[in-house]
């Protein structure tokens, strides 16, 4: 049963942002899609980079090490993604000025839409895979479902007012991260407080066991 429900939580999450891109590339002109494709790319090799860092490790020292501090643990973890995307976030908006003034202005803007979402779009990943910590894939698959309707809903808003572009594209991706995000939190109830040390010690467990992980990131990618 528990196998069942995490491979349809895993189809939802895959099949809602195959479609999307699927329906951007029947609606969007070749040179905005191409925008979109290649800023998708960078976003994709941002994803493993973070799998690597923050999602892999939590696998493995969540349901054992932090099983009774799982709240306190999780909130360290998202403080790190914060930390992380922002970092990244301003890498982006820095490329996607230098890519608009040097390459083309539509893959500028796409990768400053990306900036900005970046931070809702990969945090979605982590809170669904503190569920298998948990042992709970049903709830990850609910969280599936909310992130499909609204992901649909959103792009199909954009389509009937008149305002699908590569950007709007990335921030209806945030957009519907953040819904499914605020309530996979409801269920999980992290906790922001916790004292130094332990903010030390997670973050050394999780760099001596993702640098492999991220030493792999480009060749994956």
């Amino acid at each position: 049963g528990k196998g069942s429900l995490a491979v349809f939580d895993q189809g939802l999450f895959a099949s809602s942002n195959f479609l999307v891109n699927v329906l951007l590339a029947r609606w969007l002109a070749p040179a905005g899609y191409g925008a979109f494709g290649l800023a998708y790319s960078a976003l994709t090799l941002l994803g493993v980079f973070h799998n690597a860092l923050l999602g892999g490790p939590m696998l493995v020292f969540g349901p054992r090490k932090y099983r009774e501090r799982f709240p306190e643990y999780l909130g360290i973890l998202l403080r790190g993604h914060f930390a992380l995307t922002f970092a990244s976030g301003a890498l982006l908006a820095a490329l996607g000025f230098l890519l608009g003034w040097l390459y083309s202005p539509a893959v500028g803007r796409a990768f400053l839409a990306l900036a900005i979402a970046e931070p809702l779009i990969l945090v979605l990943p982590l809170l669904r895979r503190a569920f298998y910590v948990r042992l709970d894939p049903g709830s990850a698959a609910a969280g599936g479902g909310v992130y499909l309707l609204a992901l649909l809903g959103s792009t199909l808003a954009l389509r009937s007012s008149g305002h699908v572009t590569p950007e709007t594209g990335f921030l209806a991706m945030a957009g519907a991260s953040l819904v499914t995000s605020l309530f996979l939190l409801g269920l999980l109830r992290p906790t922001l407080t916790s004292n130094s040390s332990t903010i030390r010690a997670v973050a050394t467990e999780h760099w001596r066991y993702g640098k492999w992980g991220v030493a792999s990131t480009g060749p994956y990618w």
